[in-house]
């Protein structure tokens, strides 16, 4: 347990440096001997009172001691893969396409006028290209910014204008998750840069975080 964490690698890598070094006597041919060490450790082990006997004998050799790592448990969720556009898109079509024309009509009051229908070509149109350049993409990213700000505007009003009789729970978390998605993307494009903190990468799904794929000595890829 102390050398796999030690060394940083993993039980296979592990297991053949044991074979190759001369100071161990036998070939090790049980691949999973590493993690049934581990399980068994698990079981029988009492983690608080050997942290504890740990503590008293590396005290003065400990750094950082004011900081607490923990691992997350996750699990996996089936959902398309994110992009800005896609989320931008989502955000987009739920206001214009689903609640705005909705609400007016229960709010007997004419349907505010958009550009919605001519971005919804445009991005027909940008779906269906095998290749899209980063330049192409940011325009396609502005463009729906524009468009979903003015979304968050007018259902705003729309909202203020019927006092929110007509909105449920969870129109209402939606609405609100699209604003954050808004609030995001601005800052991304505005700051030119790539990650923000507690990126939203679904709408029906809020709570989901991206994290980094694989294990921590096998880094497999990352969305920020």
């Amino acid at each position: 347990m102390f050398l796999k964490h030690y060394t940083g690698l993993s039980d296979e890598k592990l297991l053949a440096a044991f074979q190759t070094n001369w100071k161990v006597g036998e070939v090790i041919r049980d691949n999973a001997l590493v993690s049934r060490i581990l399980t068994f450790l698990a079981r029988h082990c009492d983690m608080q009172k050997i942290q504890q006997v740990l503590i008293k004998a590396w005290k003065g050799k400990l750094e950082s001691t004011n900081i607490v790592l923990m691992d997350a448990t996750c699990y996996e969720v089936h959902m398309r893969f994110p992009t800005d556009v896609k989320l931008l898109w989502e955000s987009c079509y739920f206001l214009w396409e689903e609640q705005i024309p909705a609400l007016s009509k229960l709010s007997r009051s004419k349907t505010p006028r958009s550009k919605f229908k001519e971005q919804k070509i445009k991005q027909s149109v940008f779906f269906k290209r095998r290749k899209v350049s980063i330049n192409a993409t940011k325009r396609r990213r502005k463009a729906l910014l524009y468009l979903l700000e003015k979304g968050i505007k007018t259902y705003q009003k729309l909202l203020n204008q019927t006092k929110g009789i007509h909105l449920s729970e969870s129109i209402a978390q939606r609405f609100k998750t699209i604003k954050k998605v808004y609030l995001q993307q601005l800052y991304l494009i505005e700051n030119n840069t790539t990650k923000v903190r507690d990126r939203t990468v679904s709408l029906s799904q809020p709570y989901i975080r991206p994290i980094v794929r694989g294990k921590e000595n096998k880094l497999v890829s990352k969305y920020t």
